[in-house]
């Protein structure tokens, strides 16, 4: 479960950049999408019918005014002098604008001028478009046009169709806006990601240069260990070895290995309160100095037992020489009362004695060791840890020999 734990901890970071990816992907889709819409819209005219005998077209954005200046009678026709504006109130160009006029049947167009006129053939319709120089209304202005017109009687332009094509910008659309401030939002998450990430890989760098001191600091304190006996050079790191590869197989998390490997690093430690004399002795070591050289477990317990950072460390010191059966020391537990760490450590520990020189025997072949581990199964070893430690033998994972071992 704890492995679960960890990779869904190690998904966490690609899903939210994955996520700030999508949302950068989508804001871009509505700027682009926003974009076409501006466009279309300013690629259709707007169509307006404007009444001057109403107020409402005062409150529309465009407007169009046309008065009589002059009028007068000639051969029976009335003619007048008629001034328009275009009024253009909004925030944005309008051009291309055409007006068209429903005049009187018969009416005829006798001079103009700022536009180009078109009367139909009845006379009943006028339509006026701009020329080149006056085709753009720009916000807040306006563009003048007139003409001269004769009609059977008096006519003011009171109703009117006008149509024109808007150049709305992008920022008169309040989607913009939107748009903007989710863009913001994503700058600001995106900077709080990448700072976030910079000091998790400052701290893990940091990490990781802490835990390098610290292993080099417990190798050297392994190295001091062994170096006090000279039979056993390279003991502890092998056993540390052994005892993580068995909590391994054993289905321990990656913390709980690394613990382990750690507590049998210095499994031995409290040998530096033994004499070298006792240690390093050629021959067989007499009652009373097997007695002195079984109290380093209780050292060892004494100096780890402040030692608080790694859990179980004086226990694996302090109780890995005893055995399952209760004839071990220093305490004489059996079975589970004997930590799981001390459990590992002895048959990792018991391995590495079988499978080394000492000066009173030669080394042991694997066959004699699978014996002996199978023979104690039970009395002096756990026998739910043998079988790693005998598929270990089996698939060659030991034993494992470091640089400068002997």
């Amino acid at each position: 479960m704890k492995k679960n734990k960890n990779r869904s901890k190690a998904k966490k970071p690609r899903s939210f950049l994955s996520f700030i990816i999508t949302s950068y992907v989508l804001i871009a889709i509505g700027f682009v999408a926003l974009a076409f819409f501006v466009g279309y819209e300013n690629s259709s005219k707007t169509v307006l019918s404007i009444d001057r005998n109403h107020n409402d077209f005062l409150k529309t954005n465009y407007s169009v005014d046309i008065s009589v200046s002059k009028q007068w009678i000639s051969e029976g026709m009335v003619g007048a002098q008629y001034d328009g504006v275009i009024y253009n109130y909004s925030g944005h160009d309008i051009s291309d604008w055409t007006i068209e006029l429903t005049t009187p049947y018969g009416s005829r167009l006798d001079s103009d001028w700022n536009g180009v006129y078109d009367m139909s053939g009845d006379g009943h319709t006028l339509i006026i478009e701009p020329l080149d120089y006056n085709n753009i209304v720009v916000p807040g202005g306006s563009q003048t046009f007139g003409m001269i017109m004769y009609t059977d009687t008096e006519f003011t332009p009171w109703k009117m169709t006008v149509s024109f094509s808007t150049a709305k910008t992008i920022t008169e659309y309040v989607f913009f806006y939107v748009l903007i401030g989710l863009s913001v939002i994503a700058v600001i998450v995106t900077a709080a990601f990448v700072i976030s990430n910079i000091r998790i890989a400052a701290y893990r760098k940091r990490q990781l240069q802490y835990k390098k001191i610290i292993d080099e600091t417990l190798d050297a304190f392994a190295n001091v260990i062994d170096a006090k006996d000279e039979y056993t050079n390279g003991h502890s790191a092998r056993v540390a070895y052994y005892a993580r590869e068995l909590a391994r197989r054993m289905g321990m998390s990656e913390q709980e290995q690394e613990n382990i490997r750690i507590i049998a690093l210095l499994h031995d430690i409290g040998k530096v309160g033994i004499p070298d004399a006792i240690l390093n002795k050629p021959g067989v070591l007499s009652d009373e100095e097997r007695e002195i050289i079984r109290t380093h477990t209780t050292v060892g317990n004494k100096i780890l037992s402040n030692f608080t950072s790694v859990e179980n460390i004086a226990e694996g010191s302090h109780y890995h020489h005893e055995r399952i059966d209760g004839k071990g020391y220093p305490d004489g537990l059996s079975g589970e009362e004997i930590p799981l760490c001390a459990r590992i450590i002895c048959v990792a520990d018991s391995y590495d004695a079988m499978s080394s020189s000492r000066c009173y025997r030669k080394m042991l072949s694997n066959e004699e060791i699978i014996e002996e581990l199978r023979n104690c199964s039970g009395t002096q070893f756990d026998s739910s840890i043998v079988p790693y430690m005998i598929s270990m033998i089996e698939d060659k994972t030991a034993p494992i020999v470091f640089e400068g071992d002997n």
